[in-house]
């Protein structure tokens, strides 16, 4: 799996044919998350980013292994005032790190499990660029993180079995 920054993909992104033509037809559009699921089962990377206007929520799932592949889905915005991210130059805590993050709490936390999974999603939530990362782990194993992406400061950590969080279903 490449190594990447969220700002990376955020530029491959810009330079698509659909991205170009969706920034004409909406000026006010605001970047408000970027969703990315690392399978390390199959090394893949599925990636997602999504901008909102007043009332829609547009959401881009890109390709960029090889042959270039942007798809754009629109829909009516569920959640009222998502907040725009506005990116630093650099985050500390990124795409390319992701892992090795989840492997040094996994570390800490003693637990004996791989990783076969990790969902990231990079938001604001409560006035803070974080990622928001749920970690499928072997044996049924979860863990779920809350990092601050600018600094690394871990918010929030819970380990917890994949079967509780289906009983909560």
């Amino acid at each position: 799996m490449k190594k990447l920054k969220f700002s990376e993909v955020l530029e491959e992104l810009q330079k698509s044919h659909e991205f170009k033509k969706f920034e004409k037809e909406n000026k006010k559009a605001e970047l408000v998350a970027g969703f990315f699921v690392f399978d390390f089962e199959s090394k893949t990377v599925n990636q997602q980013v999504d901008f909102a206007t007043n009332d829609k929520l547009f959401t881009f799932h890109l390709n960029f292994d090889g042959k270039e592949s942007v798809k754009v889905k629109e829909e009516d915005k569920v959640e009222k005032d998502l907040p725009e991210i506005k990116l630093p130059k650099e985050l500390k805590i990124d795409l390319h790190n992701l892992k090795d993050v989840v492997e040094n709490e996994i570390e800490l936390k003693q637990i004996n499990q791989k990783i076969n999974k990790i969902i990231a999603v990079l938001q604001i939530h409560d006035d803070v660029l974080k990622w928001n990362l749920t970690c499928m782990l072997s044996g049924l194993k979860m863990l779920r993180l809350h990092v601050d992406a600018q600094n690394g400061n871990f918010l929030f950590s819970q380990v917890s079995s994949i079967l509780d969080f289906v009983k909560k279903v």
